[in-house]
Order: structure tokens, then sequence, then C-alpha cells
């Protein structure tokens, strides 16, 4: 298990992580890399995440909606919901304005919605990677994190992994 000590070496500087939050970031990144393996062709990109829906639903029907539920309100109905849905984004506007638009419109597709939480996930690991969220020590990302990776393993079990 990656401890204090690693975390300090990675960081060059001290960095108070729970051992609550440390596991979701690991599950979510073991979870998410495993579906850009079997779902994403190997690489995840928001600019195929209708692709990735669509595959998904041509299946059978896939049930989503308590992941859609919890990002919906992160994303269109919490305290300071647009400024969250920007910070994820991170200048992708194609993926701010898609999931905008699943999230407050009444008339969305059920591939349109599947397609937003695809682009969550997307971003939640670009962010993780490459973006802000280390800038403020993933803090409030835990429940995020945990519920993206809870997205990414019904995928899997769904399409038969």
């Amino acid at each position: 298990m990656i401890g204090k000590r690693d975390l300090e070496w990675i960081f060059g500087q001290p960095v108070n992580l729970s051992p609550a939050l440390l596991d979701s970031v690991l599950r979510f990144t073991l979870a998410f890399s495993y579906a850009e393996h079997k779902l994403m062709r190997g690489w995840a990109s928001t600019r195929e995440a209708r692709d990735y829906a669509k595959n998904l639903l041509s299946e059978k029907d896939f049930k989503f909606d308590i992941f859609e539920n919890y990002f919906f309100n992160r994303y269109s109905k919490e305290n300071g919901f647009e400024q969250k849905l920007r910070i994820l984004c991170n200048n992708d506007n194609q993926s701010y304005n898609q999931i905008n638009a699943a999230f407050t419109s009444n008339e969305i597709s059920k591939i349109d919605r599947l397609e937003a939480l695809f682009r969550v996930c997307i971003r939640l690991r670009n962010n993780l990677f490459h973006g802000e969220k280390w800038s403020y020590m993933l803090r409030d990302q835990e429940s995020n994190l945990d519920m993206a990776t809870k997205f990414i393993v019904a995928a899997l079990r769904h399409s038969g992994e």
C-alpha cells in the first residue's frame, strides 16, 4: 500500500490524504485503466464518449439511474454547481456543453445522458492526472471518485467483463 512516506516522496512535500481518499483514488485509477482497455479501445477520449455510450446500450438495457442522479445533483443542483462543472471540464467546452445539456434538459436521450456520464469519468481521470485536482489535494473528491468507480465497474460488468 502507498503510505505517507511514499506520498511525500512523490510530491516532494508532506501530503495529508486520508486513507479513505487514497483508497478512492487507487480504486478509481485501477477501474478506469481496465475500462479504458476494455470499453474505450485503449485510449479514453471525450470526443468518443458517445460511441462508448452507444456500444454499452447496444448490448442490452443498461441501468445507470443511480450514477446519473448523483452526477446530475453534483453538476446541476448543488450549491456552486456551475463552477464545479467548469472546473471538471477544465476548458473542454464540448464536454461542458454536452454535460450541462444532459443534466438540464428534459428532452435528452438515454444515449446523451450516458455519454455525459462517460465524459464526467474521463474528465475526472484527466484532471486527476493532468488537471487541477492535486492543487487542492483532491478536497471533496472522494464521493465523486467512488461514484465514478461504481459506474465504471457497472459498465464493465454489463459488457461482460
